[in-house]
Parts: structure tokens; sequence; C-alpha cells
């Protein structure tokens, strides 16, 4: 009986690695690892006047900015979680 939970409770949480390495995967293809280049795009909007702003068509800095940190928390996120599946 014990042995019959345990043998479930290892087997979903196998899957659940298993799904997770997929998501972590996925997530690498669409982002394709360039942290750096985020954070220097971000920095150099962050530095730029509102009259080269509009000059590149960029008409919300505010918008753009938050976009381009939330692919860096997204990156962020699935780093955290590779390393969780592969201390399992």
């Amino acid at each position: 009986m014990i042995f019959g939970i345990l043998s479930k409770i290892i087997f979903e949480q196998t899957e659940l690695v298993k799904l997770a390495t997929e998501a972590i995967q996925k997530t690498k293809e669409e982002l394709e690892e360039k942290p750096e280049e985020e954070t220097q795009l971000m920095n150099f909007l962050n530095s730029k006047s509102k009259q080269q702003m509009e000059q590149w068509d960029i008409k919300d800095r505010i918008a753009t900015i938050f976009e381009i940190k939330k692919v860096i928390i997204k990156k962020n996120l699935m780093l955290n979680l590779e390393k969780r599946c592969q201390s399992i």
C-alpha cells in the first residue's frame, strides 16, 4: 500500500520535472539566451531624450522598457526553474 503511494508520488514528480524541463527549453528558444542585450537596450533607452525616442518612432518609452523588463524577468524565472529541476 505505502509502496504504491510512494511510486505514484515519484511518478508524478518525474512527470512534473519533465514538463518543467520542456518549458525551460521552449523558453530558452523563445528568448535566444541574450540577457546582456536586453539590459543594454534598457539602459540605452533610459539615456535618450523624448525627441530621440520620437525620431526612432518609439512613442511610449515606459511601455517599451516595461516589455524589456518582462523579458528579463522571464529569463530569470526560467534560469531559476532550470536550477531547481537539475537539483532534483
